[in-house]
């Protein structure tokens, strides 16, 4: 395992012990609405957002490139980094998107790479429609914006979608290839309402649409709309074409943990079965959707589901580190989501993750949050286990005890200062706040 992938989990344990020190909240870090769907990433910016935003919005033509020089190299987009490829507005299927799993496999190079980021060369489009700026855009006029890649193909698929921002100058954010017919789309997304059920509900019809602009604003809006929203739209939700876009080979990661999210909500305990059987194929690939599917499998059933959370992943010392990262973070959302599954059981569930050394720390965070104090002599444990080399776990204990309501927490702190009283002090920097109700950790 590389250690740039270690690294991910390190800069997260220090986003969640900052959460639960400071806010007691928050998945990892400050406290926000759950999302529509917790365990998706939004592509871009919804087109709502522009749509209201932008001083300008048209619809143009790339027009073709100069002649390349002799001896000249035109630049391809396939050599540049994901996600700075061309936006279609919905992101790449699971084909192109394997560059992002390699990535957190890879060996600790990054620091190398960050520094190297492909310059997006201008192209110029042809305005073949005005959707918003009046007469400061004419049909016909001729704009520069920085284009991604250098080699759209001269078909319909060239017509792109493009914002004007004035910054202070006019600025045209990156092309959006979108075909013709999309207009509609755009013109109805632009009346739609801020936020509630309706809202979303129009966006369900589209999120299979034949142009991947259209499908892919539409998950953005799914990805970023309040959880609430969301469960709303039960009786909207298809449970058979959810599994039937689950089992497409064609659905991407993201869509994937989307779809997975809403069978979690429309689906029956009868989908568990078929659940579990995906969970072994998406462990095997070290797919991103994991976190999704062993949160759905939970939705689906209920606390009957933690044992089997518990026994694959946690009591599990062969299964891979990322494994059991998705799974934390599937009993992550539903503790912070308490409607299927009472908070206090899923934090006893994750307890038994503290074994896993590699991720105690997250785990330690969380159960500070959730201000679950039955553990402080398991979370102590992990104090004496852990080494000088693994200072972050001690220090996550230490503070986890600070903050504990339990009989014996002062005693083991006690006992802690002992064995390391440099950790001990280092920790003791950080002042936690008295827990929502007022009480003080005496």
């Amino acid at each position: 395992m590389g250690t740039g992938y270690l690294r991910q989990f390190r800069v997260q344990a220090a986003q969640w012990l900052i959460g639960a020190m400071i806010a007691l909240c928050g998945v990892i870090g400050a406290s926000h609405p759950a999302q529509g769907c917790p365990f998706c990433q939004a592509f871009r910016s919804p087109f709502s957002n522009d749509l209201r935003n932008a001083r300008y919005v048209v619809v143009a033509d790339a027009l073709p490139l100069p002649p390349v020089a002799a001896g000249a190299v035109r630049p391809s987009s396939s050599t540049e980094r994901w996600p700075e490829a061309v936006d279609n507005g919905g992101g790449t299927h699971r084909e192109s998107r394997k560059g992002d799993t390699d990535k957190v496999n890879a060996d600790d190079d990054e620091d190398e790479e960050e520094g190297e980021e492909t310059a997006r060369p201008a192209r110029q489009f042809m305005v073949i429609k005005v959707l918003k700026g009046g007469s400061a855009v004419r049909v016909g006029a001729k704009i520069e914006a920085a284009s991604a890649s250098l080699d759209l193909p001269p078909s319909e698929h060239s017509t792109c979608l493009l914002f004007g921002f004035d910054s202070p100058e006019l600025t045209w954010t990156t092309p959006v290839i979108i075909h013709k017919s999309s207009e509609s789309y755009l013109r109805q997304v632009a009346q739609l309402k801020s936020a509630g059920r309706s809202r979303l509900r129009f966006f369900l019809d589209w999120l299979d649409h034949s142009d991947p602009a259209v499908a892919g604003d539409a998950y953005n809006e799914f990805a970023l709309a309040p959880y609430n929203d969301l469960v709303a739209l039960k009786d909207d939700l298809d449970r058979n074409w959810l599994k039937q876009r689950i089992g497409d080979p064609r659905t991407d990661e993201m869509r994937m943990r989307l779809y997975l999210t809403m069978l979690g909500i429309a689906g029956t305990p009868e989908d568990a079965p078929n659940v579990l059987e995906l969970i072994a194929v998406l462990e095997s690939r070290a797919d991103l959707a994991l976190d999704a599917a062993v949160a759905c499998y939970l939705s689906l059933q209920g606390d009957r589901g933690l044992p089997v959370v518990e026994q694959r992943y946690f009591a599990n010392p062969d299964m891979a580190t990322r494994n059991v990262y998705s799974a934390i973070c599937a009993l992550t959302f539903h503790g912070d989501e308490p409607r299927r599954i009472a908070r206090e059981r899923v934090a006893t569930s994750l307890a038994t993750a503290l074994q896993h050394a590699k991720l105690a720390d997250l785990v330690i965070a969380k159960l500070a949050a959730w201000q679950h104090w039955e553990s402080t002599p398991r979370v102590a444990q992990v104090f004496k286990q852990a080494d000088t080399q693994h200072a972050y776990l001690r220090q996550a204990a230490v503070r986890y005890l600070r903050m504990s309501l339990h009989p014996e927490a002062d005693e083991l702190l006690e006992e802690l200062k002992r064995i390391d009283p440099q950790s001990v002090a280092q920790s003791e920097s950080f002042q936690p706040i008295p827990p929502p109700d007022g009480t003080e950790n005496d």
